[in-house]
């Protein structure tokens, strides 16, 4: 069961990616509405605008990064089945070989058993190389999620100047902050997967190259 829970751990992240795109749509348009409504106040809400922008462009790079992220969970996914493939197959083989190693049907099983073996470590090799490109784009997520909590925190500043719609736009700031904390969560769990699925592919690529 731990090779489906690892296949299952990483759809997990790619399912995180594709919700953490919905919601950072959902910030590009609440920043949207709420840059027209600061443009009805004249110069005093300034300041908003120029922070609802910032979290717009934050909002299309975050959908960028994720859209990327997901072809390479795609790949990521591609080199686990290779893997586990291979780790059964190698299992198979050290069965039928049996503890007797000296038989010449015994020393066949295990020259075909080497091959795999070899071929084991080269396709552990590209899971962990593609792995950490995963880890690599959410770590790099991460970071930009914490740009945008900055932003959020920014545009409900600035709010307090927007003269008479100053309690609408602090409202809406606060929407902004709560939705772009809901992404931070999401990565989170979508490192966790990641990590948990990276611990048990481990244990297992191990069991198959000692097999």
């Amino acid at each position: 069961m731990t090779e489906v829970r690892d296949i299952e751990e990483v759809i997990a992240v790619n399912e995180a990616a594709k919700r953490i795109m919905d919601t950072s749509h959902k910030v590009y348009l609440i920043a949207l509405n709420a840059m027209f409504m600061a443009r009805k106040v004249d110069g005093s809400a300034a300041g908003f605008t120029t922070v609802t922008t910032a979290l717009r462009v934050f909002s299309d790079h975050l959908n960028e990064g994720m859209s990327a992220l997901s072809q390479v969970i795609y790949d990521l996914v591609g080199s686990m089945a290779v893997l586990l493939k291979l780790q059964r197959y190698t299992r198979y083989l050290s069965r039928a070989r049996g503890s007797d190693r000296t038989s010449l049907r015994a020393r066949m099983v295990q020259k075909v058993l080497d091959r795999r073996i070899a071929e084991l470590e080269t396709a552990y090799g590209g899971f962990v190389s593609t792995r950490r490109k995963v880890q690599r784009d959410l770590e790099r997520a991460s970071k930009l999620c914490d740009m945008g909590e900055i932003l959020a925190v920014l545009a409900k500043i600035e709010s307090t100047s927007a003269g008479s719609l100053a309690h609408s736009l602090n409202q809406v700031s606060e929407e902004i902050e709560q939705t772009v904390a809901a992404i931070d969560k999401l990565l989170q769990q979508a490192i966790a997967c990641l990590d948990e699925a990276k611990e048990q592919q481990y244990i297992a690529a191990e069991e198959g190259i000692a097999a």
